[in-house]
């Protein structure tokens, strides 16, 4: 947008008695209307952009201005922190009770930035672009232990291996109690320990 005057939406008698009150007039009108089209093009910008956003580049936007998130999973869960990952399908939320929690974007019901302070300097956003469940076959060699929260149920376990549609935890040292855990049913992912 140009800083010209654009000619008024009337005529206007620049040749009145008063010449130089008429051009100022005129400049003061051309302003006023380029302010209102600054404005309709503004409104018109955010309205597109409400329309074509998601909640993964909802999650990354907050994650970018370092704003900590309040949200709550499909579950009922509630989680506040600072976003440090986003996948293709996941999320990854620096809590401070449970560390870092792996929450699939479809298991989130509410997210809202969080009253909290900014994330710290050393937070930084890592955008993956693998899906949740090749983050946790990444971490099927280290053995991890997990919290897997389902609807109405927690397991606590060593991560064993993450098949095509589960996901396997010990829940003894030995590794020889088993629980087997539909993907799909997974709410959230935290790793309490190595």
């Amino acid at each position: 947008m140009s800083d010209d005057p654009r000619p008024p939406s009337h005529q206007r008698d620049l040749t009145a008695t008063e010449p130089l009150a008429a051009l100022h007039q005129w400049i003061a009108e051309s302003r006023t209307d380029d302010a209102a089209r600054a404005r309709s093009r503004r409104h018109s910008l955010e309205q597109q952009a409400a329309a074509d956003a998601t909640l993964l580049g909802t999650l990354v936007d907050l994650a970018e201005q370092g704003r900590p998130i309040a949200a709550i999973s499909c579950s009922g869960f509630h989680l506040t922190g600072p976003v440090v990952a986003v996948g293709a399908d996941f999320t990854i939320v620096r809590a401070d009770q449970l560390g870092n929690v792996f929450v699939p974007i479809e298991r989130l019901a509410v997210v809202r930035p969080s009253s909290g302070n900014a994330s710290p300097p050393h937070v930084r956003l890592s955008t993956l672009s693998i899906t949740l469940k090749e983050a946790l076959m990444d971490l099927v060699t280290e053995r991890p232990q997990l919290m897997i929260s389902t609807p109405g149920h927690d397991v606590r376990g060593a991560l064993v291996s993450v098949g095509s549609d589960l996901i396997t935890v010990a829940t003894d040292i030995a590794l020889r109690d088993r629980v087997h855990i539909r993907f799909a049913t997974i709410d959230h992912v935290a790793v309490v320990g190595h």
